[in-house]
């Protein structure tokens, strides 16, 4: 998968957030979807990160960062927890 079609998957998965937290009346709801997929990719680093403590290692790739990034944290811990039972 392209760079490009990742970062345009994950923007407009920040402008589909923004509009579902306008739709429900939220103040700022670009800065909120926006938030929530930061979330979501620091997440998957932090997984990364403390690898070497907890034996879970999440590859990054295109698709490990567009579940993380549409999924937000959530979708981080469901990669982790798929690693975990898989290896």
């Amino acid at each position: 998968m392209n760079t490009a079609v990742v970062v345009m998957i994950l923007l407009c998965t920040v402008v589909a957030f923004g509009i579902a937290n306008a739709l429900s009346g939220k103040r700022k709801p670009l800065k909120t979807g926006f938030l929530y997929v930061f979330l979501g990719i620091i997440s998957l680093i932090a997984v990364n990160a403390s690898s070497a403590y907890t034996g879970i290692n999440v590859p990054i790739s295109c698709y490990s960062i567009l579940v993380s990034g549409i999924g937000g944290i959530p979708g981080t811990v469901l990669l982790s927890v798929l690693q975990f039972v898989i290896v």
